[in-house]
C-alpha cells in the first residue's frame, strides 16, 4: 500500500507497506516505511521494524517512490526480494 498526504505545496508525508518475507499477505510479514519531505527523496525515511537508516525496507520503498514520482517503471530496480504493495489507482 502507498499513502500520500500533502503538508504544504512541496512537502509530503508518504507511507509504504513493504513485504519482508515470501508471504506478502500477513501483516506481521510487512513493515511500514514513512518518508517525510519533498519529491527528491532526500527527506527523512523511517522503518517500523528496523531502526537503521538504510535497511532493506527503506531501500525498497525508496526505489518504489522514485518509480511513482517519475512515472517510469524502469527506474532503479536494484534491490531483489520482496516488493512494495501498491493500492489500486496509485501506480
Amino acid at each position: 500500500m502507498f499513502s500520500r498526504q500533502s503538508n504544504n505545496d512541496e512537502d509530503f508525508e508518504n507511507l509504504f507497506s513493504v513485504a519482508t518475507s515470501g508471504n506478502h499477505q500477513h501483516l506481521n510479514a510487512r513493515s511500514i516505511v514513512s518518508y517525510h519531505g519533498v519529491d527528491t527523496g532526500n527527506g527523512v525515511w523511517k522503518c517500523s521494524k528496523d531502526r537503521i537508516h538504510q535497511c532493506i525496507h527503506i531501500n525498497l520503498a525508496r526505489d518504489h517512490f522514485q518509480k511513482l514520482i517519475t512515472s517510469d517503471p524502469s527506474t532503479l530496480v536494484e534491490h531483489s526480494g520482496p516488493n512494495v504493495a501498491v493500492a489500486p489507482g496509485t501506480d
